[in-house]
């Protein structure tokens, strides 16, 4: 965390920009400037609010209130942790160090002189504070109520809530004020009427706590810190990789123009017969798992109902009216204005962007801003394919769609990687095994006895399965997979594969085609062939020290995601013919929908 690998004067020059701009720093500020008595953390939070930036404690987002609605509602979650202390906990002083020469290029950049010491111990309050915010943060001993999660309430109620945990603390949150000032800007009356979802309401009352004992300098340079490493840090990274690659300089990635971006990449590269495929291949999918719940047997009917109406509103972002008409892109930009510096454009389009957000708020939810905002992403320059629980969508990057995961030509040669990849992200609105006690919505401790002891098997099967995996790390150690850490995805990754065939089968029946032979590969059936386009997407070469990170993640090493996934499909063996109690046909299998 130091400035290596950094073009100082860029990194200063940027964030002097962004300070001048629109900030008062107080860790630039003397102690004259700076006066508890006038100048408070709150605000400072106006300000940031009002210039559209979160300021640091938490987020103030529109978001579709729920999976099958059509409205959007307002969203009070808490912020993202800057600096992850979990997992570098010995890196204190080089992150002071990294805060004091950032600060110290400033003030004397714009004329000023530093008092060391006291520069100092303002970062080391700064980086103490963050380390507490993070603590409150990850503190889920009580962090969780789920009746706040998704039942909205208004503000007053909210604040009514939230001032019983502390009636006397002068550092409480005016939320109705403050929700008000955010969306002054858009022209959206905002009353105390207004229904919110708030995320993690223990988070807040001990937000409260923390902010009382805090000295309101070091809140202030706190919220302001965090627009360097949010709005700023990225700039710099991208500008030195384009240095370094000799490409031209491209916004950073959390405010690229990624709506145009796409619109263009669409043009040239996807053609509409693509599309359409594509659009067939999800249809095929979808209509594979709603034919898996229906059969299933460990449900009840009105949880497969509840399942069959999610299924149904699951969105997808093909075809998105936001980058395959022009019209609504030059709709979509037109309130965008291009400052004369590249700074200046960056903050035009961050407060564009936000601005597009928080105007969502009375608009239909339907394929809305809302939604592309949320989601996040380069669709044309990711490269992973997830799925949104918020938005009840799953997006796939549009630079996927190449000519190793899409065939035109034959369904086996789609439905393999392409159709896998979207069963499996589809798979993800359905594996909700995190002992809340409900499932798609649905009490799960009022089934019938039977139906609860089959519904708890079904991770127990897949822990114990991946469980037994291991790596050979050397000759001498091997490296066991954790089953219960990779849980969702190698049940999403069963599921994905189940849905993905039946989806190709059916395709094929439709089709009514002859058998076909690929030159070269004439011993494999069409079968084999799906099976095999599968298990090549999840080809990969690292070296033996990438090996522990490679196990650590939520997804298992993708040759276990292989062998996993097809040794639990009864239809892969028979492909096959693999013996039954051997690796990839045992006699145990596991299976979300049976």
């Amino acid at each position: 965390m130091d400035n290596e690998g950094f073009d100082a004067d860029e990194q200063n020059n940027l964030f002097r920009g962004v300070v001048n701009r629109y900030l008062k720093w107080p860790l630039i500020m003397s102690r004259r400037e700076w006066d508890d008595r006038n100048l408070t953390w709150q605000n400072v939070s106006d300000s940031l609010h009002e210039t559209g930036f979160d300021n640091g404690l938490y987020d103030i987002v529109v978001q579709r209130q729920t999976e099958s609605s059509n409205s959007n509602i307002i969203f009070i979650t808490e912020p993202i942790t800057l600096f992850p202390w979990n997992i570098a906990p010995n890196v204190k002083e080089r992150y002071v160090s990294f805060i004091v020469t950032t600060a110290k290029a400033i003030i004397e950049n714009n004329g000023g002189t530093v008092e060391i010491d006291i520069l100092t111990q303002d970062v080391r309050d700064i980086v103490d504070f963050e380390k507490e915010m993070f603590n409150v943060r990850t503190d889920f001993k009580d962090n969780y109520i789920s009746s706040n999660v998704s039942i909205p309430l208004t503000i007053q109620h909210f604040q009514e809530q939230y001032d019983k945990q502390h009636p006397e603390n002068q550092e409480k949150i005016d939320w109705y004020s403050t929700i008000k000032k955010v969306f002054a800007s858009e022209g959206i009356a905002i009353e105390p009427s207004e229904k919110i979802i708030v995320n993690k309401i223990t988070y807040f009352a001990k937000l409260v706590s923390l902010l009382k004992r805090t000295p309101s300098r070091t809140i202030g340079n706190y919220m302001q810190w965090t627009i360097y490493l949010h709005k700023i840090n990225d700039l710099i990274i991208y500008s030195k990789l384009n240095r370094i690659t000799n490409k031209t300089k491209i916004m950073c990635k959390e405010s690229n123009l990624d709506v145009a971006i796409c619109h263009e990449y669409v043009k040239k590269y996807l053609l509409p017969k693509t599309i359409h495929d594509i659009i067939q291949i999800i249809t095929d999918v979808k209509s594979a798992v709603q034919n898996q719940i229906k059969h299933t047997t460990w449900m009840n009917e009105p949880t497969k109902g509840a399942c069959i109406e999610k299924l149904a509103y699951i969105g997808h972002n093909i075809k998105s009216e936001l980058y395959t008409n022009t019209s609504e892109v030059d709709k979509y930009h037109e309130k965008m204005n291009v400052g004369t510096t590249h700074i200046d454009t960056l903050l035009n389009l961050s407060t564009f962007k936000r601005r597009k957000m928080l105007s969502s708020l009375r608009t239909p939810s339907n394929e809305t801003f809302s939604d592309f905002y949320t989601v996040d992403i380069n669709l044309a320059l990711g490269k992973n394919a997830y799925y949104s629980k918020y938005l009840n969508k799953f997006v796939i990057p549009l630079a996927y769609l190449q000519s190793s995961i899409y065939s035109g030509n034959f369904p086996f040669l789609s439905y393999g990687p392409l159709g896998f990849t979207i069963a499996h992200e589809i798979s993800h609105a359905f594996h909700t095994f995190d002992g809340s006690g409900k499932y798609s919505n649905v009490d799960v401790q009022s089934w019938p006895q039977k139906n609860f002891e089959e519904f708890i098997k079904i991770p127990e099967c897949f822990i114990n399965h991946y469980n037994e995996y291991t790596f050979l790390e050397s000759q001498h150690m091997n490296v066991s997979m954790n089953g219960n850490k990779t849980l969702k995805e190698n049940i999403a990754d069963s599921a994905g594969i189940a849905a993905a065939y039946y989806a190709y089968r059916n395709r094929k029946a439709k089709l009514n085609e002859t058998e076909w032979r690929l030159l070269g590969l004439e011993q494999y059936n069409d079968d084999q062939i799906f099976f095999i386009m599968y298990a090549q997407t999840m080809c990969e070469s690292f070296l033996p020290t990438e090996l522990r990170h490679r196990t650590s993640d939520v997804h298992s090493a993708n040759e276990i995601r292989v062998r996993g996934s097809l040794s639990n499909f009864p239809e892969f063996s028979a492909a096959y013919n693999c013996p039954v109690g051997t690796l990839m046909n045992p006699v145990k299998k596991c299976a979300l929908w049976y």
